[in-house]
């Protein structure tokens, strides 16, 4: 099945699919390799590369992925500001599954409810254009936002993948949380398919 890379935005967020100049930008830079931004993403647990910005590249173009980048506006007339990024990725057409994935970049927007924002443009694209069944999320034990994220937009928790991920001398379990497409159209929260996402 083909699914396109387009463009999702309300009136305060603008998700654009991510390209080669994205990637080369001083605003993703800046911090893709921030320890305190990364320290619960696993993707990022050695230094990006000019290599690994090339692989997600090639995700997108193989249909395993799609990454975008948020740029919020603090008014409906203001300029987007760049702060992060959301992807479906471990795309399985055959199953219809994917894994949710989403990172805020600038500090000074973390606890601004951007990332329910964000994640709830992604799950409407997902389950009413992509015709996904399932979308999951694996989230450090220690990564209360995220938690308490996968929960506000609807996910049920389905266990623990103890001591899965080895992290500052440590090892930690991965919580693994899931949202059914049944569960989110039935859902007082999910979105209307009509909505312009």
């Amino acid at each position: 099945m083909r699914y396109s890379q387009k463009t999702l935005e309300d009136k305060f967020l603008e998700l654009l699919p991510i390209n080669k100049s994205f990637l080369c930008s001083q605003a993703y830079n800046n911090w893709i390799n921030d320890l305190e931004v990364n320290r619960f993403s696993s993707l990022c647990r050695f230094p990006v590369t000019d290599q690994d910005k090339d692989q997600l590249l090639l995700d997108m173009i193989n249909k395993k992925a799609i990454h975008w980048s948020i740029s919020y506006r603090e008014k409906e007339d203001s300029r987007p500001c760049f702060i992060g990024t959301v992807s479906l990725q471990e795309i399985d057409m055959f199953n219809r599954s994917a894994e949710l994935a989403i990172k805020i970049g600038l500090k000074s927007y973390w606890d601004k409810g951007i990332g329910f924002l964000a994640c709830s443009c992604v799950l409407n694209h997902a389950f009413n254009r992509l015709n996904l069944n399932r979308i999951w999320v694996g989230i450090h034990e220690m990564n209360k936002g995220m938690i308490k994220l996968a929960q506000k937009i609807g996910m049920q928790y389905e266990g623990s993948l103890r001591q899965s991920l080895y992290s500052e001398g440590c090892f930690y379990n991965i919580e693994r949380y899931s949202l059914l497409e049944e569960d989110y159209l039935n859902s007082s929260e999910g979105i209307n398919e009509e909505q312009e996402w």
